[in-house]
């Protein structure tokens, strides 16, 4: 029986106060979601044990200080999770959880990406996720990239964080994750952080999800945040028994920028045509022609015995 799992977002602006706390609090268990992903709350790691007091149910606090940064992921009660690993960043900006749920393992990041242009912290988002390695993966929060500047943003004079938007971009393609809302949305103009004055948009909240999670996603909605310059996001998950079959072979497409990788291809390429190129060709010549200039077939069954 397929069990649907709902997901909300949001950059609290600031949370050290009790009173905008329990509000924001309150909004958010009114949404009816089963797990809740916070950033930029502002708790620092003595204020813990109080924030899951407060919560009144399980969670994890990557804490930064009292006036900037700290993530947050806050579980429904009743939602049947088990948590197998936890991994915080020292600067408080980025939580991943290994949980499993209705036989799926899923790695969960919740991060707060730089106001800065800092490439550097979502190369540290890849190795987390790739040392976690678990079967499926959803990254969300507030990212400070927006993916598309024609699309995802208003009234920019210039492209904001333009080096970490390539590194974001570049990460989507090694773990093969995929932005549920514009999926849903594609030709859609829709905006998570606004500037009155002078008026900016842009679209900086977002889910990634795993190729092998997006034909379970039902929802992907962005709604009036609370208390806070940044709209909610959400996102609905429809994940049924899983039935065991032969499974997949998958590539790790970022071995193609490997040069080490790179130079097997090309030897293994070499060594093919030299073993099944047609005999009458010259195999000396044919091997001297620059490799953008020979065109040869071969069967998948051959292609796949020569790399498995």
């Amino acid at each position: 029986m397929a069990s649907e799992i709902k997901f909300s977002s949001l950059n609290g602006r600031g949370l050290h106060s009790a009173d905008k706390r329990k509000d924001v609090f309150d909004y958010l268990k009114v949404r009816g979601s089963h797990i809740y992903c916070l950033q930029d709350v502002h708790w620092d790691s003595n204020m813990i044990a109080t924030i899951s007091t407060e919560w009144g149910g399980d969670g994890f606090i990557a804490p930064g200080t009292n006036n900037s940064r700290g993530v947050a992921i806050f579980f429904n009660d009743n939602f049947n999770v088990t948590v197998t690993r936890i991994h915080c960043n020292s600067n408080g900006n980025l939580i991943a959880v290994a949980f499993q749920t209705c036989q799926y393992e899923v790695t969960l990041v919740v991060l707060y990406g730089p106001n800065t242009d800092t490439p550097a912290f979502f190369n540290e988002v890849q190795n987390i996720i790739e040392d976690f390695n678990t079967p499926h993966c959803i990254v969300v929060g507030d990212w400070n990239v927006a993916l598309d500047t024609d699309m995802d943003s208003l009234n920019y004079l210039h492209t904001n964080n333009p080096k970490s938007r390539q590194v974001v971009h570049k990460l989507m393609k090694n773990l093969d994750l995929f932005d549920v809302w514009r999926v849903f949305h594609p030709i859609t103009k829709r905006f998570t952080w606004r500037q009155k004055n002078p008026l900016k948009q842009s679209r900086l909240d977002y889910f990634l999800v795993s190729s092998g999670l997006l034909n379970t996603v039902t929802t992907a909605t962005i709604t009036p945040g609370y208390r806070s310059d940044h709209s909610l996001i959400n996102s609905s998950f429809r994940l049924g028994q899983m039935v065991t079959g032969k499974g997949f072979w998958k590539f790790n497409n970022s071995l193609l920028e490997d040069e080490a990788y790179q130079k097997i291809v090309k030897n293994v390429i070499d060594e093919t045509i030299t073993e099944y190129a047609c005999l009458p060709y010259n195999i000396d010549k044919l091997l001297s022609i620059p490799r953008n200039m020979v065109d040869f077939n071969i069967n998948d069954q051959l292609f796949l015995k020569l790399f498995l």
